[in-house]
């Protein structure tokens, strides 16, 4: 393959790169040339699973080599066999700060995001222009934002993940200020009370 044009690889790579991020990983092992050719596209899809991998991958963006663009992103901190994880003091400090930066330094470019970090989870405070699918665990809007409906203006697919402590006046105000083009809704974990069955009619 390294007598491909560097187009046409980049072009094979960007349908290998759909996966976690282990098909960008093992380009980049292949050869120097294939490494260099699908560069750009190597980041497109990206799985980040526990405290380790976080810490690493907000390292690397905080000085890239070469610009990365992600496209799909997903992000769940976790211990094997205990579940999330309950980081503190300078450890969530550091965790929080990581977060905080491939949030920003990908949110120009993400279609799809999927967070499963609740001890993690902070207010709604970064633009997301091109996101279209949002999967989260609770949707949180505080401190209000001053122009809330430029958050998640492309959002057309939504799934709150915990709703077990749901308060409905506030999902449904914040639902209509950060995602006005939401189209599709999916809630889970809600409470079999009356209250919970009438929100939904």
């Amino acid at each position: 393959m390294n007598r491909f044009p560097p187009e046409i690889v980049q072009y094979i790579a960007a349908f290998a790169c759909t996966d976690d991020g282990h098909a960008g990983c093992a380009l980049s092992e292949v050869s120097r040339y294939i490494r260099d050719a699908s560069k750009h596209v190597r980041y497109q899809a990206v799985a980040i699973k526990g405290e380790k991998p976080l810490l690493a991958f907000g390292s690397l963006l905080e000085n890239p080599s070469t610009p990365i663009v992600i496209r799909h992103l997903f992000v769940s901190v976790s211990c094997p066999g205990a579940g999330p994880c309950r980081p503190t003091g300078k450890r969530r400090a550091m965790l929080l700060n990581a977060l905080e930066r491939v949030f920003e330094r990908s949110s120009p470019t993400l279609y799809t995001l999927v967070i499963h970090d609740p001890p993690l989870m902070k207010s709604l405070t970064i633009k997301f222009p091109l996101l279209t699918d949002l999967c989260i665990q609770e949707f949180r809007s505080e401190p209000r934002a001053s122009e809330p409906h430029t958050y998640f203006p492309a959002v057309r697919r939504l799934h709150i993940a915990n709703c077990k402590y749901l308060k409905q006046d506030e999902l449904w105000r914040d639902l209509a200020a950060y995602v006005p083009g939401l189209t599709h809704l999916r809630l889970s974990r809600l409470n079999g009370d009356t209250e919970s069955l009438r929100m939904l009619r």
